[in-house]
């Protein structure tokens, strides 16, 4: 039974480590090369039945792990796992060297080999047996080691046998072995503060010498000069300062803050607590720093320069001249990386290998071989790096505007479902990658994919920056859905999407999973350009403004509010009771199923009902108006306001014809056509059309808690509702209630979308550069009575009328025949105009109203103009 144990489990394939547990524990420090892949041994559990292991897989050239004992050890023994050969495919080979405290070679014996295996000195090949699996212990694969010792270091070389020109997957199990004694020669130090040189004997006798010495240098602050030879160095206990010299030199440096410069060779250093400042200097050389916070540098050399692990400090890791490797694994802390590129062949490499958690790896910054990494505790930074060498967690990949030319390697493609989905490794963050350098974000349809002339997928952006993805074949990305899968946005399809919610779809919706806008100067689909929008909307009562462009617009399901803005649009409600407004342009609109209102607007339009009861609105010149003839269905037009004209019916027909719009003095403008149209509405009514969920509904139809569309705070509903009838008898004494003509367009095209009567102080609203150059405000209301004189605004004069008053929980504006104008703002001048009963209702539904100016309570939504102010707008 051996004494203790060294467990692959709890031992990774770089670092120090123990073998057994308590006080007779023997520290282990472990190095494992890179070959010219980048690939080197990896310690996992492994095969069948499965085993913990120092393992390689598919090697192609050598790699090589060597154990450094902090004391003398013997009787070793352990199993080489799934040794074996299929010519021509795989050939494992393994040699295995044992050194003693004077560097001499020890003994190494091979045993179980069964005909399979092949042993000469210390190597052992494999001579058939190609298992399909990986094997392990006691299998046929399997050859016995043992090596009585003592030794102080034990190396293994991987690499491929005769008859092919890779391994397989094979490994070493744990390794069971013993304390051997101390020798005689070791140069030991003292419990003080000693200087240990060549000038220095120990109780002993012994001394440093220009050979291969062993030196202990015990507890205290000690100064230690190795001089020539290959010296293994213990500093041991306390802030120890330790010249190596020449040679091929392995340093401990132990516990404390040491100082420590390893001189030429290619040496190995491993740190322990405290905060250690070591120099690798000439050679090839090793660096672990252990705990704390540490400052290593590589200096001359192709040098592996290692983090440590959980409980490391915040390190400076410095590469210095040539090619060196950077090391890190879990717990690495926040360290900086320094690669220094001077002298290099290849550049020098940043290793992730070994971290398993999910890592961000920043390449945003401009300076390349810039960046950070993080793993959500800790974050490193580096510069003057070239290559990346990624783990196997889930790592994402950073990128921006300018973040140069970056090489990754390691990286994982998603999994191919097989349904023409993909599940993603390793992702892509393009959120800074811009197609116009910082407003625009990038689809997968900006990023080419290119060969490197290796066989390796370059990814380049559009400003020209690239991510090569070393080892990953640019025929990895032949399928959008991979890089969508990977985080890059899918293309836009073209058409603007809901989400089958309520929606409000204008040029600043970003709802569409695909990234279509509206007016984004994004049109894909035959037939459109520029700001040519496709609209669907989905289900949900939806409220779209296309804008500008030639626009198609689907409603769908619900009640949805159309507008098609400028442009020749085509406008089609489709299911529920749909409000469509075509607005400018030659327009197409299509109400579909349900009881729909359809207002074309400026231009020569053609309104179609569908199915339902449909009422047709701002009809003009060249309009071609179709209600339908669905059983049991009244389709009416609407000409109020329109001043004089004549309906003319086709022969035998009461439902189609045509209207003549006629001059003052009776001759015919031009006309519009009609078909399928029960009820033509040509007298003026008392209602104003307010736009609400279920379309344009008459202010005399609404009720309280009905909603209401408000310019600034979306569908409110109405708190109350009132009106009054004002007739000659009241005119008679207050002639200054009659009210005021707004005509169709007065306030801009279609605006409103009728000619409109509003009592003289109801405020309407006024924007554009006029009033942002006058009063500094893009919008502000003015009382009617203050734009009479203004072109389209005149003083009506009627025998009766009803004025109608809607309250909200503020002072909204709500849009009344298209024209945005203020809800009912209760001041003491418009509360005194109000019935008893109507004053009353309202004091029990905002009490806070009573007994205080309204006005300080519901505040004006915007300022309100004088007559002299107004005047500005009756220039225009």
């Amino acid at each position: 039974m051996p004494e203790h144990i060294l467990d692959w489990a709890s031992v990774g394939p770089n670092g120090l480590y123990t073998a057994g547990t308590g006080p007779s524990a023997i520290g282990v420090g472990v190095v494992s090369s890179y070959n010219s892949d980048g690939r080197t041994a990896e310690t996992r559990s492994d095969g069948t039945p499965t085993q913990n292991g120092l393992w390689v897989d598919g090697l192609t050239t050598g790699v090589t792990t060597q154990l450094v004992f902090e004391a003398p050890v013997q009787n070793l023994s352990f199993e080489i796992y799934n040794i074996d050969q299929n010519t021509g495919v795989w050939d494992d080979r393994l040699t295995v060297f044992a050194t003693d405290a004077t560097g001499a070679q020890v003994p190494v014996s091979f045993s179980d080999l069964d005909g399979l295996h092949s042993a000469s000195g210390n190597v052992v090949d494999a001579d058939g047996n190609a298992s399909t699996g990986i094997e392990t212990s006691g299998a046929d694969d399997s050859v016995f080691v043992s090596i009585t010792g003592p030794i102080t270091a034990l190396t293994f070389v991987f690499e491929p046998g005769e008859s092919a020109t890779e391994t397989g997957t094979f490994g070493i199990g744990n390794i069971g072995l013993d304390s051997a004694p101390l020798s005689d020669d070791i140069v030991d130090g003292t419990s003080g503060d000693d200087t240990i040189n060549i000038f220095y004997t120990d109780a002993e006798g012994d001394m440093v010498t220009s050979g291969d010495d062993i030196i202990r240098a015990a507890e205290g602050n000690d100064s230690i000069d190795a001089d020539a030879g290959n010296d293994r160095i213990y500093g041991e206990d306390g802030n120890d300062t330790i010249f190596a010299g020449t040679g091929h030199d392995t340093i401990f440096g132990g516990d404390g803050a040491d100082s420590v410069e390893m001189g030429s060779g290619n040496d190995i250093f491993f740190g322990g607590e405290g905060d250690d400042w070591v120099n690798g200097d000439i050679g090839n050389d090793v660096l672990h720093g252990g705990t704390g916070n540490d400052f290593l540098r590589g200096s001359f050399g192709e040098d592996t320069i290692h983090s440590g692990g959980a409980g490391d400090g915040d390190d400076y890791l410095w590469g210095g001249y040539r090619d060196d490797r950077f090391v890190f694994q879990d717990g690495f802390g926040n360290d900086t990386v320094e690669g220094e590129s001077i002298d290099e062949t290849i550049g020098d490499t940043l290793d992730l290998t070994r971290v398993t958690s999910a890592l961000t790896i920043d390449l945003t910054s401009s300076i390349e071989g810039t960046g950070t990494f993080t793993d959500g505790v800790d974050t490193a930074n580096y510069n003057e790096i070239e290559h990346i060498l990624l783990a196997d967690g889930n790592n994402t990949i950073k990128l921006g505007d300018g973040s140069g030319n970056d090489t990754i390697s390691g990286f994982r493609v998603p999994t191919d479902n097989g349904d023409g989905t993909y599940t993603a490794i390793d992702t892509l963050d393009v959120t800074e990658v811009t197609r116009d350098f910082g407003t625009t974000p990038i689809t997968v349809r900006d990023i080419v994919v290119s060969d490197d002339g290796s066989g390796n997928a370059v990814l380049t952006f559009p400003y020209g920056d690239t991510l090569t993805l070393d080892g990953v074949p640019p025929s990895a990305f032949d399928d959008p859905e991979i890089f969508e899968s990977m985080g890059v946005p899918e293309d836009p399809d073209g058409i603007v999407t809901g989400t089958g919610e309520d929606d409000l779809i204008f040029v600043g919706y970003d709802g569409d999973n695909d990234g279509d806008r509206i007016d984004n100067d994004d049109a894909l689909l035959p037939g459109e350009f520029g700001d040519d929008d496709i609209v669907v909307a989905g289900a949900g009562n939806d409220l779209v403004f296309s804008a500008f462009g030639q626009d198609e617009v689907f409603g769908g399901l619900g009640n949805d509010i159309l507008f098609g803005g400028e442009g020749h649009d085509a406008l089609y409600g489709e299911d529920d009771n749909d409000d469509l407004y075509g607005e400018a342009g030659n327009d197409t609109l299509d109400g579909g199923i349900g009881d729909d209102t359809l207002t074309g607007g400026a231009g020569a339009d053609v309104l179609i009902g569908g199915a339902g009861s449909d009422d047709f609105l701002g009809a003009t010149i060249g309009d071609a108006v179709f209600g339908g003839d669905g059983v049991g269905e009244t389709d009416s037009l609407d000409l109020t306001g329109y001043g004089p004209f004549k309906v003319v019916y086709d022969d035998g027909s009461t439902t189609s014809g045509r209207v003549d719009f006629l001059d003052s003095g009776g001759a015919v403008l031009g006309n519009m056509t009609f078909e399928g149209i029960e009820n033509i509405v040509a007298c003026f009514t008392t209602g104003t059309l307010l736009t609400t969920p279920r379309g344009s509904v008459p202010i005399e139809d609404m009720t309280v808690g009905n909603r209401v569309l408000t310019r600034d705070h979306g569908f409110q509903r109405i708190r109350w509702i009132g009106h009054r009838d004002v007739g000659p008898r009241e005119f008679e004494t207050h002639a200054h209630w009659q009210p005021v003509c707004i005509q169709q367009g007065a306030l801009g095209e279609g605006l409103p979308n009728r000619d409109t009567l509003f009592s003289p102080n109801h405020r309407v609203l006024l924007c554009g550069a006029q009033a942002m150059l006058y009063f500094g405000e893009g919008e502000v209301l003015v009382p009617a009575k203050h734009l009479i004189g203004m072109q389209g605004v005149t003083a009506a004069e009627v025998e009766e009328i009803t004025y109608w008053h809607i309250l909200f929980d503020c002072h909204e504006l709500v849009l009344s025949n298209n024209a945005w104008t203020e809800s009912f703002q209760p001041g003491s001048y418009v509360m005194n105009a109000l019935e008893e009963e109507q004053r009353r209702e309202i004091f029990e539904l905002f009490p806070e109203l009573e007994g205080a100016d309204a006005k300080d309570l519901f505040r004006s939504s915007r300022r309100t103009l004088t007559r002299t102010e107004a005047m500005v707008f009756h220039t225009q």
